[in-house]
């Protein structure tokens, strides 16, 4: 992928083992910019029954929260989403 260093940051919450990533992209004026990807977004998976029911501690609410605070923390340009947004299947677009 040529000269691309992706940083990677664990941040688990959304499933155990959750990973983060912020890379930089060359616009072709020269200016970079940082992007980054949080590993999941999936709150539908955090709730004290779905994590009890799945197996899952129930520690990985605050682990969630924990890894958002990192990354809050981070110069970042540009916001990638980890999923698609408006629903439905992407063979449909």
């Amino acid at each position: 992928m040529g000269n691309v260093t992706i940083k990677t940051f664990s941040t688990p919450g959304h499933t155990p083992g959750c990973t983060s990533m912020l890379f930089d992209v060359t616009d072709k004026d020269g200016a970079v910019y940082t992007c980054g990807i949080h590993g999941g977004l999936g709150l539908n998976t955090l709730s004290g029954e779905f994590l009890t029911k799945s197996g899952l501690p129930l520690t990985l609410q605050k682990e969630f929260c924990d890894g958002l605070k990192k990354m809050d923390k981070l110069h970042v340009d540009i916001c990638l989403p980890s999923y698609q947004s408006g629903g439905g299947d992407s063979a449909d677009r």
